[in-house]
């Protein structure tokens, strides 16, 4: 009848809304399920001997996971990270996710290079990601240019610096086993099942005070005998020769400095802005600071201000170092009319901090210690070489608390804080007490985790949970 055909329409949009929320959640649900891979990078190439590792995140965090067949651990958050055999050449990493009947999967595909591999005995090749310099250097008399090929094992080699050398000798060396550090972190850190690399050549040559070059070409020449082959191969870096005569100096304009221990390695000292520092060659987009006759570190390019020749290397004679009282902090200055590079080594037994300073000369005659002191105990000098001055701040307390190291204007100063008074609550002094959170964090991402969060926010967070 007319008038029942209303409740049969309701009753079919009924019907037909509960199957499109089946269907939704059904997609919901089949969403849910989702792998991911931060490391490795799709179609990065990576060095590896037999292992490497990955990592990312799944969700639900209740999943199970393989890759290649292996079952991989979650954390609580769904982030994992394996070590897995890996083979030579194009790689693929098959992830497979599954949780409540639902599946997801995903394939990573790499190269996978040997961290070293002998190149063919039967023709004359050479392997051009190992061919040294590989980046343009700019050098004093009296420095080493190092030179050095993997090729085909069994040759006759030499290089040449255009305009500076005739061809000289180079030396095939041992055969050895490749290094790699994966193994090393991650594995079982044996090295037996690495090949024999065979096939590397080096040579070396120091620069003469009468030699001159700019962006200087350096030629290698392999020959081959029993296959009747010569090869010449151009390295990618050049050789510039510096003059010797007048040394070039440059101001740091970063707020902070990271020297390095060499171009792009592990960190060595922190400069704040205006230091000075004594140039003394340039290797890629790294200078080379002289600090001493047997210490230097390396700076970025970027960061340095050349100053005009003729500026007097960083410098500075100390007479002068008090110890004065500021809120919270006992403060040693140093009248060091420069803003010289220092560095700050922390003794532990028993408590210390040693400045030492480079370009400084003593005539400290003065220092000047305020009394009753309740951090610093002593404080003297030592000329350890010249140009380099030690300064020891013997401290009372048993422990370190924390000290900030800067220049105000040209004098050095350092504070050191005092150890806190803590009393028993509810008498403790850190009741009401407004605690400053700092998640800074320099401009570059940093390391990278498993569900792609970036260490600067990392940081951040963790200040917000500290709040």
């Amino acid at each position: 009848m007319p008038g029942e055909a209303v409740p049969l329409r309701r009753t079919a949009l009924a019907v037909l809304g509960v199957a499109f929320a089946v269907a939704l959640w059904a997609g919901v649900a089949q969403a849910r399920v989702k792998v991911t891979v931060v490391y490795p990078r799709e179609g990065q190439t990576i060095t590896a001997a037999d292992s490497t590792f990955i990592f990312g995140q799944v969700s639900p965090p209740t999943a199970t996971l393989t890759i290649n067949g292996v079952p991989v651990p979650l954390y609580p958050n769904g982030t994992y990270l394996a070590f897995l055999p890996v083979q030579i050449g194009p790689f693929a990493f098959r992830c497979r996710a599954v949780a409540g009947g639902e599946v997801d999967t995903l394939t990573r595909h790499i190269t996978v290079r040997s961290p070293l591999e002998s190149c063919p005995e039967d023709t004359l090749v050479y392997d051009t990601l190992y061919v040294f310099p590989n980046v343009d250097a700019e050098l004093l008399p009296g420095e080493l240019v190092q030179v050095s090929i993997k090729a085909t094992p069994g040759c006759s080699a030499s290089f040449k610096i255009d305009g500076v050398t005739g061809f000289l000798p180079m030396a095939e060396q041992p055969p050895a086993r490749s290094f790699y550090w994966g193994e090393a972190v991650f594995g079982n850190a044996k090295l037996g099942n690495a090949p024999l690399i065979r096939g590397v050549y080096t040579g070396v040559y120091r620069l003469q005070p009468g030699d001159t070059a700019r962006a200087a070409p350096v030629r290698i020449r392999l020959v081959k005998p029993d296959l009747g082959d010569t090869l010449e191969v151009l390295a990618p870096g050049t050789v510039t020769v510096w003059p010797d005569s007048v040394p070039l100096v440059g101001e740091l304009t970063w707020r902070l400095t990271v020297a390095r221990t060499g171009p792009g390695l592990g960190y060595d000292l922190f400069f704040p802005e205006g230091v000075r520092v004594q140039i003394r060659g340039r290797v890629g987009g790294y200078y080379r600071v002289w600090l001493s006759d047997t210490e230097e570190t390396w700076v970025p390019v970027s960061a340095v201000k050349l100053l005009p020749r003729g500026t007097l290397p960083p410098q500075s004679v100390i007479q002068v170092c008090r110890v004065e009282e500021v809120p919270g902090y006992e403060r040693v200055r140093v009248f060091t009319h420069a803003r010289l590079p220092f560095r700050v080594r922390e003794i532990s037994d028993p408590p210390a901090l040693v400045v030492t300073f480079y370009g400084a000369t003593a005539e400290t005659d003065w220092i000047r210690h305020e009394f009753p002191s309740e951090v610093v105990r002593e404080v003297r000098w030592w000329q350890r070489r010249r140009n380099v001055y030690d300064l020891t701040i013997e401290l009372k307390q048993a422990h370190h608390w924390g000290y900030d190291a800067r220049y105000e204007g040209k004098d050095f100063v350092i504070d050191i804080k005092k150890a806190p008074k803590l009393a028993g609550w509810p008498h403790s002094p850190l009741k009401g007490l407004t605690v400053l959170l700092d998640p800074g964090h320099f401009p570059d991402l940093g390391a990278v985790g498993p569900d792609g969060y970036q260490e600067k926010d990392a940081n951040l967070a963790l200040a917000l949970v500290v709040k």
